[in-house]
Parts: C-alpha cells; structure tokens; sequence
C-alpha cells in the first residue's frame, strides 16, 4: 500500500496544483491527469511485479533484503533472460525510476515544508526571490545522493523500509484529506458528496488496519 498510495503523492498532488494556479475550472482535466497516471503507474507496477516474480523464482533466487550485494543478485537473475546485458538493463531501470523520485519527492519536501512556514514556494520564483524553496530542494536532493552512497548499505532493505514507513504515515495523511474535503465552509460547492465520502472514509479504514496489521508483524513477527 505504502509503494501505491503515498504519503507524498498527497502533498504533491495540492501543492503542483496550487504552484499551478488551478481553480475549478480545471478540475476535469486535473482528474483525468491523475486518474491516467495512476492507472499507467498501476499497470507498470503489476507488470514489474509479474516480471520480476517470474524471473527470480525461475531462477530459485531468494532476495536477502538485508544484504548489501542483494541488488546485483536480481540482476543476475535476470541473465537468461537478457544475456549479459542483464546487469546494465536492471541499472538503466533503477536509474530512471531514481530520476523520477529525483524530480518529485525532494520537491514535494520542498513544498510542505515552505508551506508550513508561509515561505515563497514554486517552481515559476527564481532563486533570490524563494531561496528557502530552492535551498531545501538542493538540500533533499544532496543528503539523499550522500546517504544510498554509504559503502555496504542494503540498498533493496531501505527501500522496502522507505515503503513501510510510507504505508504506516498513509493513514493519518488520509483522515486529514477526508475531514478537509468534507468541509462545506472550505470546499463550497466542491465539498464530497454522501457517496465519495462513504467510500474515502471506508478505504481509510481499510489502510489503518493494514497499517496496524503491517505494524504487528514488523514489530512481533506475524500478523
């Protein structure tokens, strides 16, 4: 839930649409832009999920998330496959998805936090005119490069740390998106009907107990 549903695509997803300047006349084409992109971003995922299953248990590979060489070993287990190219093929993969989190999440960081503090943020100011927003881009963006450079760090454990840590943040995020967007004062017209409602606060539920079930079995071993 934490590698679909994140945390930081809700603050991403307000804060490129107010650094855009939409109103609600651009909501048609805001939801049709996030319906289509979560849907591709979906099909991909089970398509990664369906490949790499297949690939790894052909092989009788068992991935160590602890170990810091497990990120070659999938790779390996992907030589039948791809022949030698097979090493270069998994890193030209994990190179542009590490360009997509590049690009995103150091700016969605860089928004909150400017919009905590009432600090200029946006991409259309230039550096002098919001170097807080700019400065905390820089600064994400450097101590994440600095911190996956770690000789021996197991690359594959962070990540599937990062997307816990993510799955058990969702929930609360999520309780606070369904009490502003049942907010007739702040929504007006936009405010969530009966049916929307109903339905956002039952997946909320829904992730609070998968998250309280993720945290069982992180913490005591089994669910």
């Amino acid at each position: 839930m934490g590698t679909t549903i994140t945390p930081w695509g809700q603050a991403f997803i307000q804060s490129y649409c107010a650094d855009k300047r939409l109103g609600p006349e651009d909501l048609v084409g805001e939801r049709l832009d996030v319906g289509l992109g979560a849907l591709l971003t979906n099909l991909i995922a089970a398509f990664i999920v369906v490949a790499c299953a297949a690939a790894l248990h052909s092989q009788g590979v068992s991935v160590d998330t602890g170990d810091p060489g497990a990120v070659s070993e999938i790779a390996r287990a992907l030589s039948p496959l791809a022949g030698e190219g097979a090493t270069v093929l998994f890193a030209i993969g994990l190179l542009a998805a590490s360009f997509l989190g590049l690009g995103v999440v150091p700016l969605t960081s860089a928004y909150a936090a400017c919009e905590a503090f009432g600090w200029e943020t946006g991409v259309d100011w230039r550096w002098r005119e919001a170097p807080a927003f700019y400065g905390l881009l820089v600064f994400f963006v450097a101590v994440a490069a600095f911190f996956v450079l770690i000789p021996g760090l197991p690359l594959v454990q962070v990540m599937v740390m990062a997307q816990v840590i993510n799955a058990l943040l969702l929930p609360f995020v999520l309780v606070f998106v369904m009490i502003l967007a049942s907010d007739r004062r702040l929504m007006g017209r936009l405010v969530s009907g009966p049916i929307l409602r109903s339905i956002g606060w039952a997946v909320t539920g829904m992730l609070v107990l998968l998250s309280i079930v993720l945290a069982w079995a992180t913490l005591f071993g089994g669910a």
